[in-house]
């Protein structure tokens, strides 16, 4: 169903309110980062694919300037719509870059195996 080439609908409302819909389309749940909604009501139209449609909604979200936005299918079967400047805990232009979420999530991800990923606080300590 995702890149099903007969999917054709429109849906008005915020790119939030959209990928919410299709993730229900889709059967998946929804995570979305912000706590306000975006501010870009709008008609948004499928004319290919559910694929396509997220991806275009997803780059052409619109909040304020200085957020910028990606939508993915996570491990949980959910629709992730995040705002990755909040992502990347920018607090402004030409600020350094904070790496310590990206570290944690590295730590406690799970492999393809299935099996946790374990290392110990030495190989951690060496890593960052």
């Amino acid at each position: 169903m995702l890149r099903n080439e007969t999917q054709r609908f429109n849906f008005n409302g915020t790119s939030r309110d959209a990928l919410m819909d299709a993730a229900q389309k889709l059967g998946l749940g929804f995570y979305f980062c912000d706590p306000d909604n975006t501010d870009d009501y709008q008609g948004w139209v499928c004319s290919t694919n559910l694929y396509d449609y997220c991806c275009e909604v997803a780059a052409h979200a619109w909040k304020e300037f200085e957020s910028f936005y990606e939508c993915w299918i996570d491990p949980r079967y959910g629709l992730s719509f995040i705002n990755m400047n909040t992502m990347l805990i920018a607090d402004g232009f030409d600020e350094p870059l904070d790496l310590t979420p990206y570290v944690n999530m590295i730590h406690s991800s799970v492999g393809i195996d299935g099996k946790k990923s374990t290392k110990t606080e030495e190989q951690k300590r060496r890593e960052t």
